[in-house]
């Protein structure tokens, strides 16, 4: 299969045979590759596939296999998807009858997440959204209203950074002469995964619906904006949803946030010992290098502008 133009994706120049909504393409030379196989193809070239773990991760159940150069998720009624161990190669092999692009959402969360953090990131799920090239990562469990937030903040003049996979860098990867200093986010392909419920209240303008989705999924946009390669964190809010708690912002140890976040490692489940201890090494230096803060938030829509506004403060400050 002819492979499209190079797309800039998370930092990459990722040579891609699948459109990616969203993502600029690019002429430069490609780092990573995304391909398509035929329908059943032996991703492993016979290597023989090891069951490690069963992911609990955002998306559809999946198994995580390892043949000593790389890992194979296998989803069922989806096909394989196998990420080489060097960090620059996605491969998927459908299922017959699976038509590629429905895969997107897939390609683009744990693959990828484990790809990036083969080279370096700590990829985290949670949206990112900037004011004046600052951006906040706003976290929480799925379903918690993370990218509904981001929307709201869309509409006060944010700029989205990342939805749903975010990959952070620290400095001294990027430019080893400052090993201090804020660590910086890569930008995602402008696509908002928002609930119809979310969609109807904060209207995001321009945002074109990629592809109908099925009832109760979330539909998946693309927005009309040009991000930055790369911006410098300003803050990560880790944010909670009540009932009968008074809302606003509350503070966290870096104890207590470490262990809240790590439940939010893109892929934690689906690393060896050796990876899981290396990625909550780098949530620590997250937490001890970047301001945090908890923000409680009513469960109604009514809440998002003061919540808005607690964010936009963290970016501005």
């Amino acid at each position: 299969m002819n492979s499209l133009a190079p797309f800039a994706v998370y930092g990459l120049v990722l040579d891609s045979d699948v459109e990616i909504p969203g993502a600029a393409q690019i002429d430069a030379l490609a780092d990573a590759t995304l391909r398509l196989h035929p329908h059943g193809a032996d991703l492993t070239d016979g290597r023989p596939l090891t069951l490690v773990s069963l992911a609990d991760e955002p998306g559809p159940p999946c198994s995580v296999y390892r043949d000593g150069a790389g890992v194979t998720l296998r989803y069922d009624g989806v096909g394989d998807i196998r990420i080489a161990g060097s960090g620059r190669a996605i491969d998927f092999a459908p299922e017959t009858g699976y038509s590629p692009p429905d895969a997107l959402d897939l390609l683009l969360s744990l693959p990828m997440a484990y790809l990036l953090f083969l080279r370096g990131a700590l990829p985290l799920h949670a949206c990112a959204i900037a004011w004046g090239g600052r951006a906040v990562a706003v976290m929480a469990p799925s379903l918690t209203g993370k990218s509904t937030l981001a929307a709201a903040c869309l509409r006060d003049g944010a700029m989205l950074i990342s939805d749903d996979l975010l990959p952070l860098r620290p400095p001294d990867e990027v430019d080893p002469a400052a090993p201090t200093g804020p660590y910086l986010a890569d930008s995602a392909p402008m696509m908002m995964r928002l609930a119809q419920r979310s969609v109807e209240a904060v209207a995001v303008e321009g945002a074109r619906l990629v592809r109908p989705t099925p009832p109760g999924w979330k539909h998946l946009y693309e927005v009309p904006q040009v991000p930055p390669a790369r911006v410098e964190m300003a803050a990560i809010v880790l944010l909670e949803r009540i009932e009968h708690l008074q809302p606003g912002p509350f503070s966290l140890t870096p104890a207590e946030a470490v262990a809240r976040l790590s439940g939010q490692i893109f892929g934690l489940g689906m690393l060896d010992q050796a990876e899981q201890r290396d990625c909550l090494q780098r949530l620590a230096n997250l937490v001890d290098t970047t301001p945090l803060l908890g923000l409680r938030i009513a469960n109604n829509l009514d809440a998002l502008p003061a919540a808005v506004r607690e964010v936009r403060s963290l970016a501005e400050e």
